[in-house]
C-alpha cells in the first residue's frame, strides 16, 4: 500500500533521517538504496512500466501545483471545495475518521517521546554546564515490586514487560508520519477523496500507536507489579482486547458501510459537516437487491453523484436486472433517480432531491443513509 502513491518517492527520506540519527554511516546502505529504490518503486506501479520516468516529473510537478489537473470537488466543513482544499483537512480527517483508542495510544506515544527528548536536552545542558560528561547515561533502578518474592528469571522477564519503546523508533514513525502528511499538506497540493491520498500517512500511524500501546503496558504493568507473573503476563492480552473492542463493535455495527464512518469527534463536529460517502460502498449486494425488487419492469434509471461502472458492473454479474435501462439506451424523463449522498459532487439536482426529495428508499447506516432512492423527479420534487 505504500506504494501506490506517489509518497513512496519520499520514503527513503525517512531511511536515511533514521539512519543518520541512529546508525553508523555504512556507504554500502545508501548505495544499496540508490540502486534497488527506483527499480522497486517502478514495479510496484503498473502505471510507471511504459514511462516511468516521465510520469513521475509529471506527478511530482502536479503536487507542486506546476501542471493542472481535474480538481475533484469535495464537501469539507460545510462547504464545497473546487481544488481550494484548506491545508488542515488530512489533519481534521484524521482525527474525525481513526479509532479513538488509537488516537489516544498516538498522543501517548508522541508525549512520551517528546518528554524524553526533551529531558536528554536539558541533562545535556545540565551535564555540560558542570562540566561533565553530556554522553553518560545516568542508572536507572527498576521499578520495586512490594510484597512478593520472586525469582530471578521472574523478574527479568518483569522488567523486559515494563520496558519503554526506546525513543529511535517514536522518533522515526513521527518523521514517517510528518513526511506522509506534508507532502499532502503543501500549498497546492490537492487532498482530496477522504484519506485516499493519506494511507501511507496511516501505516506511520499505526506504527506509532503500537509504541503507545507498549507505554500504556509499560505503565500498567509497574502499577500491578504485584501481581503473580501468570496474571501479569496477560496484561498486554487484556489491555489489547479493551482497546480493539469499541473499534470491532463499530465495525460489526456499520457494516458494510465502513468506509463511511466518522468517530465521536467527528460526531461532535457535526456528522452534516463532512461528505457522507466516497466510495460507492453504499450499494451493497443487499441494495441491488432491493433494487431490483422496487423498480419496475424496463424501468429508467437516473444515477446522481455515482457511478455508472458500477451499476454496470452489477448487471453484467447478474446482480441487478438487465431490463433496468441506463443512459445512453434510456433518455429522460427518468423513471427512477438514485443519489449517492456525496455532496462534494452534487449539481442543484443533486441538493434538490437530497433537501426536498420525496424519498422511496434509503441505503446505509440509520439517520445517514450513503445512497437514496427516488421516484420520477415529477414525483419526487412535488410541491418543491
Amino acid at each position: 500500500m505504500l506504494a501506490t502513491k506517489l509518497h513512496a518517492l519520499f520514503l527513503p527520506l525517512v531511511l536515511l533521517i533514521h539512519n543518520l540519527r541512529y546508525r553508523r554511516f555504512d556507504w554500502r546502505i545508501y548505495l544499496m538504496m540508490a540502486l534497488l529504490g527506483p527499480p522497486v518503486y517502478v514495479l510496484v506501479q503498473p502505471i510507471l512500466w511504459h514511462h516511468p520516468i516521465a510520469t513521475t516529473l509529471d506527478r511530482l510537478a502536479g503536487l507542486g501545483g506546476m501542471v493542472e489537473s481535474g480538481p475533484i470537488p469535495l464537501y469539507y466543513l460545510g462547504e464545497v471545495h473546487y481544488g481550494d482544499t484548506p491545508w488542515h483537512y488530512p489533519l481534521v480527517m484524521t482525527l474525525v475518521t481513526f479509532p479513538l483508542p488509537i488516537l489516544a495510544l498516538l498522543a501517548l506515544a508522541a508525549g512520551a517521546g517528546l518528554r524524553r527528548w526533551w529531558g536528554r536536552a536539558a541533562r545535556y545542558a545540565t551535564t555540560t554546564a558542570a562540566g561533565g560528561d553530556a554522553e553518560a547515561r545516568p542508572s536507572i533502578s527498576p521499578p520495586a515490586y512490594s510484597g512478593v518474592a520472586i525469582a530471578a528469571a521472574i523478574e527479568a522477564r518483569r522488567r523486559r514487560l515494563s520496558e519503554t519503546p526506546r525513543s529511535e523508533w517514536v522518533f522515526t514513525f513521527l518523521v514517517s508520519a510528518a513526511v506522509s502528511f506534508g507532502i499532502v499538506l503543501l500549498p497546492k497540493a490537492q487532498a482530496y477523496d477522504g484519506l485516499r491520498l493519506i494511507l501511507p500517512g496511516v501505516v506511520s500511524l499505526v506504527l506509532l500507536s503500537s509504541l503507545g500501546f507498549s507505554r500504556l503496558v509499560a505503565w500498567s504493568v509497574v502499577r500491578v507489579g504485584w501481581l503473580p507473573w501468570r496474571y501479569l503476563s496477560r496484561v498486554p492480552a487484556v489491555l489489547l482486547f479493551a482497546l480493539l473492542l469499541p473499534g470491532a463493535f463499530s465495525t460489526l455495527a456499520r457494516h458494510p458501510w465502513q468506509l463511511s464512518h466518522y468517530n465521536l469527534l467527528g460526531a461532535a463536529v457535526g456528522l452534516d459537516q463532512f461528505e457522507t460517502a466516497y466510495w460507492c460502498e453504499g450499494l451493497s449486494r443487499a441494495a441491488a437487491a432491493d433494487l431490483n425488487r422496487r423498480l419496475k419492469q424496463d424501468a429508467t434509471l437516473w444515477v446522481v453523484a455515482g457511478s455508472w461502472d458500477q451499476i454496470r458492473y452489477y448487471q453484467e454479474q447478474g446482480w441487478l436486472r438487465r431490463d433496468i435501462l441506463l443512459p445512453p439506451e434510456a433518455q429522460p424523463p427518468f423513471d427512477y433517480h438514485l443519489l449517492q449522498v456525496r455532496q462534494g459532487m452534487f449539481q442543484r439536482l443533486g441538493w434538490e432531491l437530497y433537501r426536498h426529495g420525496k424519498r422511496v428508499a434509503e441505503y446505509g447506516p440509520p439517520g445517514r443513509p450513503v445512497y437514496i432512492l427516488y421516484g420520477s423527479l415529477e414525483e419526487a420534487l412535488r410541491g418543491s
